[in-house]
């Protein structure tokens, strides 16, 4: 296998670890490499000492077949397996100065054997951690040394040269491999803590999503029953002397209303703490319309339903909810703001692959768009949320109107 295809395979796309983590042998050889790198002296102990032991027993053989100054010849000996200490961070300069060495010790017949190998591990480091055009260098530079030993020494052989030609292939080739592994192993980990904060930024975004649909949902049920509520009441304390038999309805529509308002927040509270899905409630449909105007009408406001037939049936659970809720919104509105009402339409009607809900009034009083509360931004976001749209705002000849559409296909089953 080439180098050319073992650096196409370490740049390959790379599994991603499930869930985003590593397995328990990564993360052990993730730890032990992590201490090493805080402790680095630890890693130079095992090469530099033998190399450096091994030079020093070397020195009276080199100084009997050699007509050099034995100081020369203690640093020629001496320096390569020194400068090893500081292979890991500068793995060029370091093979620079052990290869000057052995060209110097070559040119004074000093022998080679313990810079060989200190020339070895140089090229070995090079090999490991720098770009492809210093690591053809360095073996270039080896294979010279291995011609100029073979033609430069007459007591050299064939077969010795091949055999140190092989040595420094193989030395060159595991380099490499070590070095393609290394780079596999630390684009693993960083694409698995890339993945570790992708997931957790997407749950932030989903807690986020999920509180805003609550909201909005606390929103809609408290507005619209609080505000039929605080009306009824007011019918009631209004009639309470002169007709004490419309304050009694009006008292038990309060009854009523509060107790369906105190299902709704039990039924948003049991989908707070429920953990696997009990305490979720049927949401209200587009067939819940029918109920939600009559309320409003029973109520005294004077709501009709101009419903088309089948629209929104076949539409998703979301699309059906967001229409109930933005007409129960709109309502609450009129409750709310809007006096002397004589008329409220609610308009719904499915075509061109969406649906169209229309709430419009003709009182006088309504309030500006947008001032105060949170309603028509609710509004807003749920037909966003489904890539639809909502349009609210005073009408030309009076009153106020909401218009929203809502594409089918943006809902979720």
């Amino acid at each position: 296998m080439t180098s050319s295809t073992l650096a196409a395979r370490a740049t390959a796309p790379l599994p991603a670890p499930a869930g985003g983590a590593l397995p328990p042998a990564r993360r052990r050889d993730s730890r032990l490499r992590a201490w090493a790198c805080r402790h680095p002296w630890v890693l130079h102990l095992p090469v530099v000492l033998p190399l450096l032991a091994l030079a020093a027993s070397y020195l009276p053989y080199a100084a009997d077949h050699t007509s050099t100054p034995d100081a020369v010849v203690a640093a020629v000996q001496l320096v390569p397996p020194l400068a090893l200490w500081w292979r890991r961070e500068r793995s060029r300069a370091v093979f620079g100065v052990v290869a000057s060495t052995a060209f110097v010790q070559w040119l004074a017949g000093v022998p080679l054997n313990p810079v060989q190998l200190c020339l070895l591990v140089a090229l070995h480091n090079v090999a490991c951690r720098d770009e492809e055009r210093w690591r053809r260098a360095a073996l270039a530079v080896c294979f010279v040394g291995v011609a100029l030993m073979a033609f430069g020494q007459p007591d050299g052989t064939v077969g010795n040269q091949l055999l140190s030609g092989a040595l420094v292939s193989t030395v060159y080739i595991l380099g490499v491999n070590v070095g393609l592994r290394r780079a596999y192993l630390e684009e693993l980990e960083e694409r698995a803590a890339r993945l570790e904060r992708e997931r957790e930024s997407l749950d932030r975004a989903a807690v986020a999503e999920e509180r805003a649909r609550i909201a909005r949902e606390l929103h809609d049920v408290l507005a619209h029953n609080v505000t039929v509520m605080v009306v009824q009441a007011d019918g009631a304390g209004y009639a309470l002397d002169a007709d004490p038999a419309q304050a009694r309805a009006a008292v038990a529509t309060i009854a009523d209303t509060g107790r369906s308002t105190l299902a709704e927040m039990r039924r948003l509270l049991d989908v707070l703490r429920a953990e696997d899905g009990d305490g979720l409630a049927p949401q209200p449909d587009l067939a819940a319309v029918r109920r939600l105007v009559g309320e409003a009408r029973a109520r005294g406001l004077p709501a009709e339903l101009d419903l088309q037939d089948r629209a929104g049936e076949a539409a998703p659970p979301s699309v059906q909810l967001a229409a109930y809720r933005i007409i129960q919104e709109s309502l609450t509105n009129v409750l709310r703001h809007a006096v002397e009402v004589a008329s409220v339409v609610v308009r719904v009607r499915e075509k061109e692959g969406a649906v169209h809900v229309e709430v419009v009034d003709d009182g006088a009083g309504a309030a500006p768009l947008g001032a105060g509360g949170h309603g028509i931004r609710g509004m807003r976001e749920r037909a966003a949320a489904l890539g639809g749209r909502v349009e609210a705002g005073p009408r030309d000849g009076g009153g106020f109107g909401v218009r929203a559409v809502l594409p089918v296909a943006g809902g979720r089953e």
